[in-house]
């Protein structure tokens, strides 16, 4: 759909998807690529709280070896350091945290909860060095894609999920590599239950 100017079969589509998607969802935005979806999602997110009268609230969070596209902003987010060499980027309102890979970055005799939690205080301390008030959006896969393949131990989501809610930091999850029942569940966001 382009400058409001739909037609019969896209707005069939819409329905379709907001039916298979369920309670939390009512609208649909149809884009060219994951790329796309993840630069308007972050358009969304600035917007929102801009008119929530919060314009200094900007900054995202992503992982390291996360992968959200490779325009200007997410290739920002990307946190693979050869979307970013020779480019400038990443770009000064992106930050980077803990890439939650326990069997390669987990402490010894450290369990997967524990990991889970050390991951959510290095955020944390992240979004407290930055300033809570400026930090929008944490944006993650479910489950890691081109960072390998990592599931998420376990209790991570709940963990990080309890600390964007204390400082009012809305979640993206970027389900191009794990949606539309690649995990088993209709969204990865759904298995993990991400909000």
């Amino acid at each position: 759909v382009y400058a409001s100017q739909g037609t019969e079969p896209v707005a069939l589509l819409a329905e379709a998807v907001v039916e298979y998607f369920g309670q939390n969802m009512r609208r649909v935005y149809f884009g060219l690529s994951g790329s796309d979806a993840n630069e308007t999602n972050i358009k969304l997110v600035w917007y929102y709280n801009n008119i929530l009268g919060r314009p200094e609230k900007k900054k995202i969070i992503s992982r390291n070896r996360g992968y959200h596209g490779s325009g200007l902003v997410t290739g920002s987010l990307t946190g693979l350091p050869f979307f970013h060499n020779f480019f400038d980027l990443p770009l000064d309102l992106v930050r980077h945290t803990t890439t939650p890979h326990y069997y390669r970055q987990a402490r010894v005799e450290e369990s997967e909860e524990a990991f889970s939690r050390r991951c959510a205080d290095e955020l944390e301390a992240l979004i407290l060095a930055e300033g809570p008030e400026t930090v929008a959006a944490f944006i993650g896969e479910p489950v890691l894609g081109t960072g390998g393949i990592v599931p998420p131990p376990k209790g991570y989501w709940t963990s990080i999920q309890a600390v964007l809610d204390k400082y009012d930091i809305l979640l993206i999850a970027d389900e191009v590599v794990c949606g539309f029942a690649r995990t088993g569940e209709k969204f990865g966001s759904h298995l993990y239950n991400m909000r």
